[in-house]
This record gives structure tokens, C-alpha cells and sequence, in this order.
């Protein structure tokens, strides 16, 4: 039985620096040789391949790159118009008169080489631009971009840390794709991917199962971008996760906070504990005044925006978070900062000196008790034990005015009103209340409940008394 149809490209010799592509075509054991018109330098030609070589470390440019791939599409589609022109004649047809049948598939492919594809159609010029966007690229463009978008339910550029956040995930993402040796190519992203990414995540560089989550969100929003632009076929990714376990939340109980603010400390004791007393106080105070007030640490930056009212004893002052007005009560403590700065209060200085500073404060001031929690490191759980001024941020301050107003009140909407938390779920889930705790806000309910059953009905029998005293009737004692 005579062999299939076969199509091969081979380069024709040549001593000038570039060689013609030629078409081997070998029908039922007859060859035949059909010039692409196309020339190529035999360092840039793939022999085993049979395509032009389109790779990163050639240095290639991207025109270079493009024409490249013009190329190899046009082969791509002389070997399919071969193979569906021969598909329906015959060996017989061979047999009776091969000069005829080889010179007509010849012509066939001559017109197709000459007039059948058009490199310049506008179809085909799309389809070879999307094959030069790779997901690097692509990826770098959407963070460019994050920088100069609006959110439309505040009217307000994407804040900086929004655009420093997808800046990480794109420098971990490039450095995922060198250790696990992938391709530069939308393709990777199939079923396989999230558990590649998650191993490079959580055992390869131990991060937390948060970061891992939070990797996988931002990736997730750059290919539905992707996806509106006919990059990627796949819809894996839709299934990823992007939500991990509760972190560990620590917060600080009145008395602690009372401890921070209470230091001063000499010289000797800043030297010993290898601090400076540059901004030291400032980032106290500061701390003492979110922890009070519920303020983000980028409030912060502007407590001088806000209108302070000492007679009134009251901050308004618009959240950077949110760009909503917040009026907050102001106590001793707030009013006694704000006349030590004369109504001028400091800035914060970079986050990570202040979250430096502060866990210095809070082990001067102490605050070393032991937390225990679980921790995923390499893929498994381990228990953790820290003394609680390790665990301590500048986020600390914002939960500690929460769980202690809320351990106060016992009521979650009026606390929400100054954190300003639109779910009462996301609000119980972001303060840091223990079981006991829960159970001590719960006895105070039961305890006001009885309060108001027993004076409704000490009411209900003074006026009783009252009643049988006006009928005359002669009352007992």
C-alpha cells in the first residue's frame, strides 16, 4: 500500500547569506518541489521543526519576531491546502496519468503561494499580533495601566497601594515562570497551573496561604482581561481560589494601650533597645490616636485636613479609604495630643520603620504575652508561639478601637458607624473578639434584660399599691 501524503519545508542551498524555503510535497511516492518565496538565514530556521525560529534568546526584534511568524503561518496553511486538495483524488488517478496529477497539484499550490494567502489580510494580521502578546507583556500593560484608572463608585484614581499590590504579583509571577521553566505563552494557563503556582507559593517559598490566595485574584483579574480580548481559550482560571483562611487577628485592651502611651524612656533604655529617638514619640502618639479614634494609618497623613473642635470635643475628618465623612468623638487622651503639637500634628514615616517602632514600643512597654497559632509552612500546618508585641501593626490600632469599643457596647452598628463597615458580618469577622469574650458581652445583655423585667414589675406593683390605696381599701402593713 503506497505511503500517505507527506509535506516537508526544507531550505534550498544556497552561498549567499539567506536560503529559499522550498515545498517537498511527496504524493504516493512522487515528489514534488514548490518554491514559498520566502527566504530565511539558516541560523534562524528550525531544520527539525521545519519553521522559522521565533525565541527570547535570539535577541530577535519584534519585527524580526512578526515577520517570522508570517512565515510559519503561511507554511502552516500550504500543508492544510495540500492535504484537503489530495484528500479527495484517488491513486488511480495517479495511475492513469501521473504527469497530469502531479503538475496539477503543483499548479494548485503555486496559486495558492501566490495569490491564496495574503499576508496583509486583516484577520491574519490580528491573529500574528495576538501570537507576539505574551502574558508578560500583557500583565505589564494591565499594571501600567491600574495606575491611571478610576474607581467609579468614589470617582478617585486606583489608590497607590492598589497599584503597588498588582506590581508584586507581577514580579512573583515572573519569577514563578524561571522556576518552574515555563513558556512566555497564554497556553500555560490550564488545569495544571494553580497547583504549579500554589507549590511555588506555599513550599518553594513558604508564603502565606493568603498570599497565595491573594496572587491568584489579581492574576484572575489580568486574564479576564485577556479573555475580552481573544487571548486565552481556558477557563481554568475561573475556578481558582481567592480566598484563604482568617488571619490571625491580635488587638490591644485599653490597659495595654495606657502602657504604650505611658513610656518615656531615657537614653539608656532607646540604646538598649537599639532604637533612636527620632520620630519615636511621634509615631507613638500617632498610634495612640488611630487606637482611638479607628483611623487607617493613611488617615493619618492627613489629621491635619481634618476640623478639630476641642470646646465640641469632636474630629470630622474624610476616611482616604473611602472618601466618606467620619465625625469621631474626641476624649482626654486625643485632646491632650493635639494641644502637645499645637494643633500641628506629625506625618508617620514610611510604614515599615513605623511598624519597626511601634513593636519596639510595645516590648519596652511589656506587652510579651504568648500567642500561639497555626501557620502553614512547606505545604503543612505547624503551631507558631510569639509574644504578642512581634505580631503587633499599624493595623492593630484601627482593630484595638473596634473590639474595645464593641466589648464596650456590645453593639455592632454603632461601632460601625465610626469604622465604616457596610456588612455586620465583615465587621465580626474583622474585630478581635474571644470566645470568652463573646460570652461576657452576652451576660451583660441577659443581666440588662433581667434589669428591665425586674423594674417593670416593681413599677407594676407600686402602682398596684397605689390603686388599692385610693379605693380605701386598708392595706396589710
Amino acid at each position: 500500500m503506497p505511503k500517505k501524503p507527506t509535506v516537508h519545508f526544507i531550505l534550498k542551498k544556497s552561498k549567499s547569506k539567506e536560503s529559499l524555503i522550498m515545498t517537498r510535497c511527496r504524493y504516493y511516492g512522487t515528489d514534488i518541489y514548490v518554491s514559498t518565496k520566502e527566504y530565511i538565514s539558516l541560523d534562524k530556521w528550525d531544520k527539525k521543526a521545519e519553521r522559522c525560529i521565533v525565541a527570547e534568546h535570539l535577541h530577535q526584534t519584534d519585527r524580526e519576531k512578526r515577520n517570522h511568524r508570517r512565515i510559519n503561518k503561511l507554511l502552516d496553511n500550504i500543508r492544510l491546502n495540500f492535504l484537503d486538495m489530495v484528500d479527495g483524488l484517488e491513486y488511480s488517478d495517479l495511475i492513469s496519468d501521473k504527469n497530469s496529477c502531479v503538475n496539477s497539484i503543483k499548479s494548485r499550490i503555486e496559486d495558492f503561494v501566490n495569490g491564496g494567502f495574503n499576508p496583509l489580510d486583516p484577520q491574519i494580521l490580528m491573529e500574528i499580533e495576538r501570537m507576539e502578546i505574551t502574558p508578560t507583556k500583557f500583565f505589564k500593560k494591565c499594571v501600567e495601566e491600574k495606575a491611571n484608572q478610576w474607581v467609579k463608585r468614589t470617582n478617585t484614581k486606583v489608590a497607590k497601594g492598589t497599584v503597588v499590590n498588582n506590581q508584586s504579583v507581577l514580579k512573583r509571577f515572573i519569577e514563578f515562570m524561571k522556576w518552574a521553566n515555563l513558556p512566555d505563552s497564554f497556553a500555560i494557563f490550564d488545569k495544571t497551573f494553580e497547583n504549579k503556582f500554589r507549590e511555588y507559593h506555599l513550599i518553594y517559598k513558604e508564603y502565606a496561604p493568603n498570599t497565595f490566595a491573594h496572587s491568584n485574584s489579581i492574576l484572575k483579574t489580568w486574564l479576564e482581561q485577556a479573555e475580552e480580548v481573544d487571548l486565552i481559550k481556558d477557563h481554568s482560571y475561573r475556578k481558582w481560589q481567592t480566598k484563604a483562611a482568617t488571619p490571625l487577628k491580635v488587638y490591644l485592651t485599653q490597659e495595654e494601650l495606657d502602657k504604650i502611651y505611658s513610656l518615656n524612656p531615657t537614653d539608656d533604655e532607646l540604646a538598649k533597645a537599639h532604637l533612636k529617638s527620632d520620630n519615636l514619640m511621634e509615631t507613638r502618639d500617632l498610634f495612640i490616636i488611630a487606637a482611638n479614634t479607628g483611623l487607617r494609618y493613611s488617615d493619618l497623613t492627613h489629621l491635619n485636613d481634618g476640623i478639630w473642635n476641642l470646646d465640641e470635643r469632636t474630629l470630622k475628618i474624610f476616611q482616604q479609604k473611602t472618601h466618606q465623612e467620619v465625625e469621631l468623638p474626641l476624649n482626654k487622651i486625643l485632646i491632650e495630643i493635639y494641644k502637645k503639637y499645637e494643633g500641628k500634628l506629625p506625618v508617620p514615616i514610611v510604614k515599615s520603620h513605623y511598624n519597626n517602632q511601634i513593636r519596639a514600643l510595645a516590648k519596652m512597654a511589656d506587652i510579651n504575652e504568648i500567642v500561639s497559632y497555626q501557620k502553614t509552612v512547606g505545604g503543612g500546618c505547624v503551631v507558631v508561639q510569639q509574644p504578642k508585641y512581634e505580631l503587633i501593626a499599624s493595623h492593630t490600632a484601627r482593630r484595638s478601637f473596634a473590639t474595645n469599643l464593641y466589648l464596650a457596647l456590645g453593639n455592632a452598628s454603632i461601632v460601625m458607624k465610626f469604622t465604616g463597615h457596610k456588612s455586620e458580618t465583615t465587621f465580626m469577622d474583622y474585630i478581635c473578639v474571644t470566645a470568652k469574650e463573646a460570652r461576657m458581652i452576652m451576660q451583660k445583655q441577659y443581666e440588662k434584660i433581667e434589669e428591665y423585667y425586674m423594674r417593670k414589675e416593681k413599677e407594676e406593683y407600686l402602682t398596684t399599691l397605689e390603686a388599692l390605696a385610693l379605693d380605701g381599701i386598708e392595706l396589710p402593713f
